[in-house]
């Protein structure tokens, strides 16, 4: 049984090749697109004879199962369509959630970046006044040693006074007021 081409025609079984002109009004397409469908492969040229302007009987009938067989295909039931809206409300929830999801965990990390920059940022303040501290330390413990020198020098002065006569007595005091100025 030969399938009807689109436009009502029926071809003749007893034809091996159909022209270009003629698998084109079967197929309801233009001669153009039929040399496309021979390009992809879907409708195969006739190579016996010299006729380049030819197919197969076989590739456009198969060719035109094929269509029929899609647009039987294209029409679901109405119970498929219902799953389908089922299946995809279902996956639209899905994404949302996982959009969601998304969100808290870019939310999260952002959060965990502010803290992770407000610590570096404490961190340097307390570097800076232990840097601070460790200067006036050591500025005080300075001082200690130029008093502990200081006191020494006294205590050293005040045993070359108690020694000495009463003229280096006089020579010390002087240079200690002179010092002192």
């Amino acid at each position: 049984m030969d399938p009807a081409p689109a436009n009502g025609q029926v071809l003749d079984a007893g034809d091996d090749t159909v022209h270009v002109e003629q698998a084109a009004k079967a197929l309801d397409v233009s001669r153009r697109t039929v040399e496309r469908m021979i390009e992809r492969g879907e409708l195969e040229r006739d190579t016996r004879h010299d006729n380049a302007a030819a197919v197969t009987k076989r590739s456009l009938v198969a060719a035109l199962q094929e269509r029929r067989g899609a647009t039987r295909r294209r029409v679901a039931p109405s119970h498929e369509l219902a799953g389908l809206l089922a299946s995809l409300e279902r996956l639209t929830d899905t994404l949302a959630d996982e959009r969601r999801q998304l969100v808290a965990a870019s939310e999260d990390r952002r959060r965990a970046e502010r803290d992770r920059e407000e610590a570096r940022i404490e961190v340097a303040q307390l570097e800076a006044a232990r840097q601070v501290a460790a200067d006036r330390l050591t500025a005080e413990q300075q001082a200690r040693a130029q008093s502990e020198v200081a006191r020494q020098a006294a205590t050293e002065r005040l045993g070359q006074l108690a020694s000495a006569g009463w003229r280096k007595r006089r020579r010390i005091l002087h240079e200690l007021r002179r010092q002192a100025i």
